[in-house]
């Protein structure tokens, strides 16, 4: 069962990190990981998915949907 948490920004800058190593800024993306002794340890980033997780942000679909416009507007 899917939850929302909310990680300590030290945490989310870990994860921003992270993706900042990609060769282009995807739409979506999730970092999956534990947390050990602060430090983000990362199993995986998701950057295809079938279920966007949406329902635990609603204005999240609309921002996507401006997101997903813009880009194919390049």
């Amino acid at each position: 069962m899917a939850s929302a948490e909310t990680p300590s920004p030290e945490v989310i800058q870990q994860g921003a990190s992270c993706l900042a190593t990609l060769p282009a800024r995807p739409l979506y993306a999730r970092v999956d990981g534990v947390v050990r002794d602060g430090m983000l340890i990362v199993i995986e980033v998701e950057v295809l998915e079938p279920a966007l997780f949406m329902e635990f942000d609603p204005p999240s679909a609309e921002r996507f949907a401006e997101a997903t416009l813009k880009r194919l507007a390049r």
